[in-house]
């Protein structure tokens, strides 16, 4: 059920959006807007508190955010309010995102190394990787330790481990059935 609310919302803010021609603006902002709410959770928490009304909800993000953010996305947060969707606000901002990189053609991918990537590396591998995807590419990076070295790569449900943990469980497997 959160799924297909998920996507609903997210489809209707993606579609206004690109209907005024307003998508780049918009996603700057809800990213904006996104951040601001990271750090102080307990505003949607607020807003989906069944102790308030939905006029004293409609009125704390009147007080709060009217005229200081675009009315796109001003009322996109008055109808999660209203319909009870804020707790689902994180997970509708990123599958709006996912439908502007669909729409301007780029590829995530998420790489996982043992040690943070450097700024050069990152940009050597994303142009080795919008030239083995011919599609544009956002890099995501993230870090495990238990990886041990190379990288693991993940995108459009597909993997590709190239971690040197996954060498060694390889060579374990192979070692194993040799002897067995």
């Amino acid at each position: 059920m959160a799924e297909v609310a998920r996507r609903v919302y997210a489809d209707a803010l993606f579609e206004a959006a690109l209907e005024e021609n307003a998508l780049t603006e918009v996603k700057a902002e809800l990213r904006e807007l996104e951040g601001l709410l990271r750090q102080t959770p307990e505003f949607l928490t607020m807003l989906s508190s069944p102790a308030l009304t939905p006029d004293e909800k409609r009125g704390i993000l009147q007080r709060t955010l009217e005229g200081k953010i675009s009315p796109y996305l001003y009322n996109f947060l008055r109808i999660l309010s209203d319909k009870g969707r804020t707790p689902l606000f994180f997970e509708i901002a990123e599958e709006f995102y996912a439908l502007c990189r669909r729409h301007d053609g780029i590829l995530l991918v998420t790489a996982s190394t043992a040690v943070p990537l450097s700024d050069s590396q990152k940009a050597r591998l994303t142009e080795k990787l919008c030239a083995l995807t011919g599609k544009k590419v956002e890099l995501q990076c993230s870090v495990d330790p238990a990886l041990l070295g190379g990288v693991v790569l993940r995108y459009e449900g597909s993997e590709m481990d190239g971690s040197v943990r996954q060498r060694l469980d390889t060579l374990r497997r192979r070692l194993t059935s040799t002897i067995a």
